[in-house]
């Protein structure tokens, strides 16, 4: 908190009043980030497409913000507010065809898809401008760097959507040849 007070120049205290701990900033931070992805209903779309829709703006959104998407990823799932986007995305995924008790087997597979995916691509972006922050000015190349940026871009944007696609075709017929048994449920500690 003092770190975060003296980048906005203000006295520690001033951020109390705000936010009543770190963990109240961090959760605020990913109620921002998840704000950003695209997650609206869209009438008649199947759920396999609304997931792709919703992991390009996702993408995107973590692309701009590398070094916050982290936080997302470990922001804790059975507490506000990923657990309201878990049951918004619930909800919206069973009207567009989802069996309910198969929401959670597919979230826990396609988030730690995207997630680990995402987590990756923008650990390279952090460090590769934690790398030009030490040497003090952009790496040299010009061009060439520039077209090696965009066709790794190319390459990993076109890679996440086909993994997510190969994901959800597995999970649909896994679904149809199968019946699967619930996930059991975890005692939680009082």
């Amino acid at each position: 908190m003092r770190r975060v007070a003296a980048e906005l120049d203000i006295d520690p205290m001033t951020l109390y009043r705000h936010v009543p701990n770190r963990d109240g900033m961090i959760g605020d931070i990913v109620g921002l980030l998840l704000a950003e992805i695209d997650a609206d209903e869209r009438p008649d779309e199947p759920w396999d497409q609304t997931l792709l829709r919703l992991h390009r703006s996702e993408r995107e959104m973590a692309l701009r913000h590398p070094h916050a998407y982290a936080l997302l990823v470990l922001a804790p799932r059975d507490e506000e507010p990923a657990l309201g986007f878990a049951r918004r995305l619930k909800e919206i995924l069973t009207r567009g065809g989802l069996p309910e008790e198969r929401f959670l087997d597919v979230w826990l597979v396609d988030a730690s898809f995207s997630n680990g995916f995402l987590l990756l691509e923008t650990a390279t972006l952090t460090r590769a401008s934690h790398g030009e922050a030490r040497a003090g000015a952009p790496a040299e190349g010009g061009d060439a760097c520039d077209l090696a940026d965009g066709l790794a871009e190319t390459v990993a944007g076109e890679a996440f959507l086909r993994g997510l696609t190969l994901i959800y075709a597995g999970l649909k017929e896994t679904f149809a040849r199968t019946e699967l048994s619930p996930l059991p449920r975890r005692n939680r500690p009082v």
